[in-house]
């Protein structure tokens, strides 16, 4: 192949083409500070993919079936995510570590530091010190579900 100007554009769009992963995108926001109420809200997948370079992640998720991304509102989370940053999860509803998830806080669909101390304690942690984080105890009656873990955020 030469390497006249069509046969390189053709060449860098193939590459850009392959290079591409398309993830779902969920039909909500996720809060990060601006609450996002979930409360008689269905939260589901939507027909848009979305497409990512494979460069953000170390390893290709093998299996996108669980992989959502979402846009962020909100400024708690700065300067970690501002608003109208992406982040893509693993929307699998369980804790594999300290992180960063999605979870739902009394009917508040949020992205948020998640820290679990060895007497079950779990820390709700915004980074941007003017927002308030969280504790729930083991025996507090507070609602909380994880949604996902993030893998990635765009920002």
């Amino acid at each position: 192949m030469s390497n006249n100007p069509s046969n390189l554009k053709k060449l860098q769009i193939e590459q850009i083409e392959s290079d591409q992963i398309y993830i779902r995108q969920l039909s909500s926001s996720v809060g990060a500070g601006e609450s996002v109420e979930i409360n008689g809200i269905e939260i589901y997948d939507t027909d848009i993919l979305i497409p990512f370079s494979q460069m953000l992640f170390k390893v290709r998720p093998k299996n996108t079936e669980h992989v959502r991304c979402m846009r962020v509102d909100g400024y708690s989370m700065a300067p970690m995510l501002f608003p109208d940053s992406w982040v893509i999860a693993d929307v699998t509803a369980k804790f594999t570590g300290d992180g960063l998830y999605i979870i739902n806080y009394c009917d508040n669909f949020m992205v948020k530091l998640l820290q679990k101390a060895p007497d079950g304690t779990l820390s709700i942690i915004s980074t941007n010190k003017d927002y308030k984080s969280y504790e729930i105890g083991p025996d507090d009656e507070a609602e909380v579900y994880i949604v996902g873990k993030v893998l990635r955020c765009v920002i």
